[in-house]
Order: C-alpha cells, then structure tokens, then sequence
C-alpha cells in the first residue's frame, strides 16, 4: 500500500535525536512502546515500527535533518541494486527505508561468525556500481555493512555525493580483510575451548594457559586495530584482552591476564624499604585516593623529581626500581622501571613499552630504544601510555586520559616506530645494557640498543 509506512509518524514524533559532538553517537530522548531502536550512529538514529516491520525509519537529529533529501537522492540514483537497500520516501525529519536482515561485520568479528569471501568481492563491486551512477562511495567500514546470507549489503550511503576519498575500506583491504576472515574459525575455536575451561567442562587448564589462548586470539585480530577504538573480548578482574587504539596506535598486551602486570622482581623491587616509604609519602593524602589519582602523582613524580641521567650528565647507571630511587636518578629504562614498581605495589597493571628512536637529531648519528610505560585504568577500562622520561627545552610530555602527549613523536620517514606490544617485563636487552655498563655517559652515547 503506498506510503502505508506513514502510520508511524505519530509515534516517531515522539522521539527526538540529539547530535554530540566530537563524533560521538546521537542522543535519544522519548520512548514508544511500538517502536524498537535497530541502531544509532553519529547523525541520526534507526527505528523499526513493530506494526510495520518491513520498514526502517532513520530518524534525524535536528542539527542534520539537512542530509536526509541528500540521502533520498542517492538512493534514487542507485536505483535498484542487491548490494544496497531500497529508500521508499522521507517526510519531516526521517528517511524511510526497507529493514535489512542481518549482522554487521563489526557484529561478526567480535562473535566468532564465519565472513565469507564473497563478502569482501561484494563490497568491491558495490563501490565499483556506486562509482557507476556518477557518486562517490565513502564512509565503509565494519559497521555500516551486513552480512545477509553469505553476501554482503551496505546500509549507509549518506556520504556518497561528498568529495575526497576517506580510505576507509582500503585501509581494511590494505590491513588483512582476507587474514582475519580464514582466522575468524580459529579464533571461535580457540574461545570456545577457552570457555569450556573456564567452565570447568573440559579438561582443567591452568590460568597460563588460558591467558595464552585468549592472547593468540587477541593477536589474530590485532591486524584490525586501525577499525576499532577498543575491542574488550573477555575482562573481569583478572582477564582482560583489549585491542585498543592508543594515540592511533594499536597496542596489545603481551598478556591478558593482569596479574602479569604486578609481578614483583628483583628489577620492580617495590617491597624495598625505599619503595615503600615512597609510596606511603606519595599516597597518603585523601586527595590521593583514587586510582586516577594515584597514576598522575607516580607518574609526575618520576617525571619531574628524578632528573633523567643524560640531562644532568650524571656518574652513575641505575637499573632496579629502588637504585633509581637511591640515587635519584636514570635514563629511561631504569625510570619506566621505578614508575612500574611504584604502580604495582599500589595494586595498579603497569607494562612496558618501546620506541624506537633517533638517538640524537639525524638517522646518521643512530637509533636506541626508548622505554615508556603502559597502564591498565580499571575504573576506565582501557589501557593509556605515559612517558616519565622528564621534560626540558623541546620534550613535553604530559599525564592524559584522551590524546596522548608522549615525549617523542614518531617520525616514520627517518626510521622510527612504536612497538604495539604492552610487556609484562622489561626488555631483557635493556636490563642487560644497564646491569653491563658503569659510565653512563659512554653507554647512553655508543651502548644503547637499537632494537627489541
């Protein structure tokens, strides 16, 4: 019956979509009985009317109604195609469209459901169809497509008449759509079998061994980490897999099991005497009470109070958590390891991460490694980096929850990079070059090494 889908017009008006800003996902204010929310994005919300349900009505925020005769436009120069829905008219602040069966691919990866090849070839040609019809096919990630009977079907095409490519869908394709589709069984096998001994309905398995199962799914995925702001698979108090884009870095603990991150040793010796009473100064104020409180104090404490042995040209290479207390000094290895040992004694998952860098200001003069810390915000759920190194003239660098403010920005056109792995220990090659050398000087110039 035409337009017969204007009978949920008095309850979607009703509902008011809100814009965010920074990109975030509208707000929804009002409530029906008869309609159900199917999914929400940063523009406009998606209803299905349960009277209706062959229809999909995508409700507009205020701020964005401009785009829905946009969108109806393009849907009517797409025509009729089975790898896109079909628009049946839009009114007042909603674009009416049919309701698609299906998961999103997003939806599948983090589930374990097999993606077909097909799927990706479909995602090709319907770039290639849209291209066609005189538009530009944008804004295609994980999300905005649906798995449907083994073939795929995009859902969003309101950005096809804007200009610019976004390499949203080549950074996909470029970063191993087809590896994480032949690892997509593997990894639900590997679950599931973690599960079961987590269950206890398989045979025991110790903490290691699950923890080593649930990493090898983790890396399996890492190859995604550029889709994702953060994918938590499993976490309670003791696991915790996160692939988590960090600074637009996709970082991965080495471990999911975060007890690994507050192991004692004899280089993070945090029940030395000197530690503790550290610690105890450092945490003994109400103001210090919480845990974010008590990572921005540690880490500006090591940061600020004690100077980095390059920058003072000191006498003498600290290794363990509490030499570098003693002597209230270190280079960078050796302050990653006095943050960590503080951290951990106050129950809070410190690791270690790596750069590597230009030892001075040209690729000629040579590369070392640069250590910083990873810490896992339990009231936050994720993982930040923070670098302790110290500041001075050209080095900023900053405690922050959002953006992070590190003392050495990566410059891949002379050589660098960051490591994506958040350690449990400290690299062996950098304990070995503190423990083997005594002029500082000299070792920070000609010692240092270049690779983990």
């Amino acid at each position: 019956m035409p337009n017969d889908w204007l009978e949920a017009d008095p309850y979607l008006s009703t509902i008011k979509v809100i814009s965010n800003s920074d990109n975030e996902p509208v707000t929804i204010e009002g409530n029906s009985d008869v309609l159900k929310c199917i999914g929400i994005g940063t523009d406009a919300a998606v209803f299905q009317y349960i009277h209706l349900p062959q229809y999909a009505y995508k409700l507009y925020s205020e701020e964005r109604k401009e785009k829905i005769k946009q969108e109806a436009e393009i849907y009517h120069r797409l025509g009729t195609s089975s790898y896109f829905s079909t628009c049946y008219g839009y009114h007042k602040n909603y674009l009416v469209l049919q309701y698609e069966e299906g998961i999103t691919l997003y939806d599948c990866l983090l589930r374990g459901i097999y993606i077909p090849k097909q799927v990706v070839q479909d995602v090709d040609n319907a770039r290639e169809y849209a291209r066609q019809k005189g538009m530009n096919p944008r804004d295609i990630h994980l999300r905005n497509i649906l798995l449907q009977n083994g073939r795929a079907k995009v859902i969003d095409v309101s950005e096809y008449l804007n200009t610019g490519n976004d390499y949203r869908w080549e950074h996909l394709r470029k970063g191993g759509m087809m590896n994480i589709i032949t690892s997509l069984q593997v990894n639900l096998s590997l679950f599931l079998y973690w599960n079961q001994l987590e269950n206890g309905t398989a045979k025991e398995g110790s903490e290691k061994t699950k923890s080593t199962i649930l990493c090898r799914i983790s890396r399996n995925l890492l190859i995604f980490g550029n889709e994702f702001g953060s994918i938590p698979l499993y976490k309670n108090n003791f696991y915790c897999i996160i692939i988590q884009k960090v600074g637009g870095l996709s970082m991965l603990p080495e471990s999911s099991y975060l007890p690994d991150y507050l192991e004692e040793s004899d280089i993070i010796d945090f029940s030395n005497p000197l530690i503790e009473r550290k610690c105890n100064h450092l945490f003994d104020r109400p103001s210090s009470s919480s845990e974010l409180k008590k990572v921005k104090i540690a880490f500006e404490f090591v940061r600020d109070e004690i100077p980095h042995s390059w920058d003072i040209q000191g006498s003498v290479v600290t290794c363990s958590a509490s030499e570098v207390l003693k002597h209230q000094q270190g280079i960078c290895y050796a302050k990653s390891h006095l943050l960590a040992a503080i951290l951990r004694r106050v129950g809070i998952p410190t690791g270690f991460c790596y750069q590597k860098l230009m030892l001075f200001d040209t690729p000629d003069k040579g590369y070392a490694i640069h250590a910083l810390n990873g810490i896992y915000l339990h009231s936050l759920e994720k993982w930040i980096r923070l670098d302790a190194r110290g500041n001075k003239p050209g080095v900023k660098a900053e405690f922050s929850l959002t953006e992070e403010k590190l003392a050495f920005p990566i410059q891949e056109q002379y050589g660098e990079r960051d490591y994506q792995t958040i350690f449990t220990k400290p690299n062996q090659k950098t304990i070995t070059t503190l423990k083997d050398n005594s002029n500082v000087i000299e070792m920070y110039k000609n010692k240092l090494p270049d690779e983990l």
